[in-house]
């Protein structure tokens, strides 16, 4: 008898299924199963095999058919390996030309079929458990009077005593359509967003990129002018407004990593133009701002 590995790469010939089993109190409990992709008659069978749930065979030449319950499974080269649910059996023997059940038995792919649900291909529209469809293509009619003339207006469906009633044809939509959140808020209730929710510039996109050195709130400014662009820790920000360069009122921003947050309560001098401008404890540039002239 072979173990679980050489049984699970040992491919079954052509028409073949071959059983793995274990003699356990006298009984043959069947583990797992080999089957070829291609049957006795010539048919290929690997788009089934490739879903299957359940096989029943005559697992014995006295043509006792248990049915299979597979529990997983793996594509070899032209065979499928599949574990199945433990079932115990009074002899496992060979057979030969035994009818084969496969569930489910494919003839397509189901991943496009048109029986596939899940990508809402189904061939019946499931129905509302309280909307009805009404028929507004044609209806009863009445006068309508305005400024000494009349028209007649179609006002009520053919089946509006159904619906009253309560026994008109329900509609071919789902109720979670007025249910699910998903769906009644991008439809109906509406959502809304503001600045406090995600901060940032505002707009995020309108930031401009300048080189500055960033100082303490208390240094020298004298000091700041005096030093070498080379002796200066030069790194790129962003600022607002339309402006070359940051001006009073603009909002500057320093970049970590994947997030842009305000730079507050420092001094900077700006590569550009050789300015010092200050900042609150927002990131607005406020006071007066000191031109270098060294």
């Amino acid at each position: 008898m072979p173990n679980l590995a050489q049984f699970k790469n040992t491919a079954p010939q052509s028409g073949e299924i071959r059983v793995l089993y274990r003699e356990v109190n006298g009984l043959d409990v069947i583990k797992a199963i080999t089957v070829n992709t291609t049957s006795a008659n010539g048919q290929d069978v690997s788009l089934s095999l490739a879903e299957l749930e359940e096989i029943q065979f005559a697992v014995s030449a006295s043509g006792l058919t248990p049915k299979l319950v597979v529990e997983a499974g793996s594509k070899k080269s032209d065979y499928f390996y599949f574990n199945t649910v433990d079932i115990s059996v009074n002899e496992v023997s060979s057979s030969n030309d035994s009818v084969v059940n496969i569930t489910p038995f494919l003839l397509e792919k189901f991943k496009n079929n048109d029986y596939n649900a899940l990508i809402s291909n189904a061939s019946i529209s499931r129905t509302s458990r309280f909307k009805f469809d009404v028929d507004r293509l044609e209806g009863n009619t009445v006068l309508h009077y305005k400024a000494n003339t009349s028209s007649s207006l179609p006002v009520r469906p053919t089946n509006y005593e159904s619906i009253l009633s309560g026994s008109a044809t329900f509609a071919a939509v789902q109720d979670s359509n007025y249910t699910h959140t998903g769906h009644i808020n991008a439809r109906y209730n509406g959502t809304e967003t503001s600045e406090n929710d995600f901060g940032g510039i505002e707009p995020a996109i309108s930031g401009k990129p300048f080189e500055a050195a960033v100082y303490l709130s208390g240094s020298d400014v004298n000091f700041i002018c005096s030093q070498s662009l080379s002796d200066r820790d030069i790194e790129t920000y962003l600022f607002t407004g339309t402006s070359d360069t940051p001006i009073s009122g603009s909002r500057i921003f320093q970049i970590e990593e994947s997030r842009v947050i305000p730079l507050t309560n420092r001094k900077v001098w700006i590569k550009d133009n050789r300015n010092i401008v200050t900042l609150d404890n927002l990131g607005y540039v406020s006071g007066s701002i000191t031109e270098c002239s060294i």
